[in-house]
Parts: structure tokens; C-alpha cells; sequence
């Protein structure tokens, strides 16, 4: 038996709605993540990340600041600096930023920062106390040996 389309209009939209659904339900398994991406997108996100830095200028003051990072589920992220030269004001500053994995083993971080552009973080440690992190300007991936590199070992700010 032969099905002409004038007998039966709706079977081309009732095959493209069955493919369709193939494919996604292919696609739905397809993105899952592994475990080791949801243990590290875990620890990540679970914690806020806290750096404090000490250091006596040139000029002989003494400059302190403490940076706060909290990187949220759904890619987006902030960070607040407070910073203070001997016994000046606390100067606070918020920044937003959007972030990725861009490696499948969850390895680099690229972050866009609002006002500042992209910065990578190679993560060096993550565990639920620590976040070790080699920053750099490009993927580190691609490009291994660049300089200028700075070296961030954060606490977990509920540790």
C-alpha cells in the first residue's frame, strides 16, 4: 500500500515531529556531563573565593587588598576588590563577568570581565578549601609559555 500526501497531509509534519524528537532526546544524552565536570563545576561554584594580598610601595605605604570571587551556575560571576593604602579609605569595587569551560576536562576557565576583557585561568588546584589558578591574557591551551602569567591561590571564604 502506496500513501499519497492528499490522503494523508499531516504525515510529513508527524515524521518531522517524530525526528525531531530523535534527535533531541540524542542530543539530551549527548550533553550530559561527566562526573569529573560535575564534581569540578561544583566545587566551583559552591564557595565564594577570597585572595588577600599585603605589600609596602615604593613610597613606603603599606597596600592591602582582598578580592572575592563567586562564580554562579548559569555562567555569570562577580568579584569584589577592597582595597586600602595604609589607613586611607576602603575603596570597594564590583565586577561582573561572564565565564566558560573551554576545555572538556574543565581544566580552563575563560572569563570576560566587564571593562576589562577576557582573562583565562588555568586551575592549577580546586578542592572545597582551595582555588590555585595561573592567569593568563590567552588560552593557555593554545598558548602554553606566554608571559605575563600571575600565580592566585584562593581560600574558600567558608572554610
Amino acid at each position: 500500500m502506496r500513501l499519497r500526501t492528499r490522503e494523508c497531509p499531516n504525515l510529513y509534519l508527524v515524521l518531522t515531529v517524530i525526528g525531531g524528537l530523535a534527535l533531541a532526546s540524542c542530543y539530551a544524552r549527548a550533553s550530559y556531563l561527566e562526573d569529573d565536570q560535575i564534581r569540578i563545576l561544583s566545587l566551583l561554584t559552591a564557595h565564594e573565593w577570597v585572595e588577600n594580598q599585603a605589600e609596602t610601595l615604593s613610597n613606603g605605604a603599606m597596600y592591602t587588598s582582598t578580592s572575592t570571587w563567586k562564580f554562579n551556575s548559569n555562567c555569570k560571576g562577580s568579584y569584589v576588590i577592597e582595597s586600602q593604602a595604609n589607613d586611607d579609605e576602603l575603596i570597594t569595587t564590583v565586577i561582573y563577568f561572564d565565564w566558560v569551560f573551554t576545555t572538556p576536562n574543565y581544566a580552563v576557565i575563560c572569563l570576560y570581565l566587564q571593562g576589562s576583557g577576557e582573562q583565562y585561568w588555568l586551575i592549577n588546584e580546586l578542592s572545597s578549601s582551595v582555588l590555585d589558578v595561573t592567569v593568563t591574557q590567552h588560552d593557555p591551551v593554545y598558548y602554553p609559555n606566554q608571559y605575563p602569567k600571575e600565580h592566585h591561590r584562593f581560600q574558600a571564604a567558608d572554610a
